[in-house]
């Protein structure tokens, strides 16, 4: 499977558990303790920002906004289509959590490209040399 291929499939696969996870009904179980719900959407919402970025083949800064703006799309989506599913409940917060997620990892990634970007000039003038 070539590199293209397998970081496409990944990325669909997680996906469908993205909306296997936010949009199927959810068993009656006790309620989760505090602010569990949230960290669940910015973890999903992270990863998938991730994903995207490891997907997307624009220059850095591109692929890094685009990467955080589909993954907060995806989250606001869900959100819309939970509104009028029965079992389900719309929440601002949720799409807050999940875009914060999302924008967290978009500036982890930036800022290791930026990291990476002060270390590349000094090793090659010391390979010139």
């Amino acid at each position: 499977m070539t590199s293209g291929l397998y970081r496409g499939t990944l990325l669909s696969a997680y996906l469908i558990v993205v909306f296997g996870l936010t949009l199927t009904p959810v068993p009656q179980t006790p309620a989760a303790p505090g602010m569990f719900d949230k960290v669940v959407h910015f973890v999903l919402f992270g990863g998938l920002a991730w994903l995207v970025h490891w997907n997307l083949l624009l220059t850095h800064s591109s692929r890094t906004l685009a990467a955080m703006m589909g993954a907060g799309a995806v989250a606001g989506l869900v959100e819309l289509v939970q509104g009028p599913i029965p079992y389900r409940s719309a929440d601002v917060w949720d799409f807050v959590a999940g875009t914060l997620g999302a924008g967290v990892v978009g500036g982890i990634l930036w800022l290791c490209r930026r990291a990476s970007e002060h270390t590349e000039p000094t090793a090659r003038r010391r390979a010139v040399r």
